[in-house]
């Protein structure tokens, strides 16, 4: 590991799962490659160029794939042939404490494509400011979450369901945090949103229904791709985040070593 990065690297237990996971992949169909060993393979020539990409969760696990792959300090293939690699991601939660956000940017530093669109940028978490996901899992920005979109609620406050979720995970990402140090974003680009629904809101099925746009749709806008969604996806998205918030308190913290080291 880069020498001066303070606290140490240490990543959310889902992160760490899920780059392990994908360090552990084989293709059992065709090549009975790993992923090690196939990202190996093709890298012989010295002239190509490796992204990694994700969005959401593949915007925690692209960076933390990366890093655990390329990192100098013992990454498999730190010393192999690729002529340039990159990292694109979008959307995704908070993955890690401060010193696992410095490591990743000691690693791969911020390029600037020198294009109109920031979101265009390599090395840098590409995030619409209205999308509550990546919110996750900063305290100050999970308190944002209730008061995201503009709202008219009976009674004038949030409704309890809602403010008991985010309450939730604040809880949880304080005590995640105390002792590695709390949770603190990647390098990235917050890019302004534009908000979509009902307005005001009035209900929490609209609330919920405006944190799955946010999420999707509109970064099918900010890249200018099709959607590749279906309406169901969408539903599905609004209860799984539901889910998601509250499911932080049963993983603690883990040391960025387990998800360092390739099988």
């Amino acid at each position: 590991m880069p020498s001066g990065i303070n606290p140490w690297p240490v990543l959310s237990t889902g992160t760490a799962l899920g780059v392990n996971a994908l360090l552990g992949m084989t293709d059992t169909l065709t090549t009975q490659q790993t992923l090690v060993e196939f990202l190996r393979s093709v890298s012989a020539t010295g002239s190509k160029t490796l992204i990694f990409s994700g969005h959401s969760l593949g915007g925690a696990l692209a960076p933390t794939l990366a890093l655990a792959l390329f990192n100098p300090s013992g990454g498999p293939l730190s010393t192999g042939d690729w002529d340039h690699v990159y990292v694109l991601p979008a959307a995704g939660p908070t993955p890690g404490n401060q010193g696992f956000s410095e490591f990743f940017e000691q690693v791969f530093p911020p390029v600037s494509l020198n294009l109109p669109q920031p979101q265009y940028d390599w090395n840098q978490n590409i995030w619409n400011s209205l999308d509550a996901v990546p919110h996750a899992w900063v305290v100050d920005s999970l308190k944002e979450i209730p008061t995201l979109y503009p709202a008219n609620w009976d009674g004038g406050q949030v409704p309890a369901d809602i403010t008991k979720l985010v309450n939730l995970a604040v809880l949880a990402s304080e005590a995640g945090g105390a002792l590695p140090g709390p949770y603190t974003q990647l390098p990235n680009i917050k890019v302004p949103g534009t908000f979509h629904g009902s307005n005001p809101i009035t209900t929490e099925d609209q609330f919920w229904a405006e944190v799955g746009y946010q999420h999707l749709e509109a970064y099918q806008i900010l890249f200018g791709v099709q959607s590749l969604v279906s309406e169901g996806s969408r539903s599905a998205l609004q209860k799984m985040f539901k889910r998601w918030l509250g499911s932080l308190s049963r993983m603690p913290p883990q040391s960025v070593s387990r998800a360092a080291a390739a099988r």
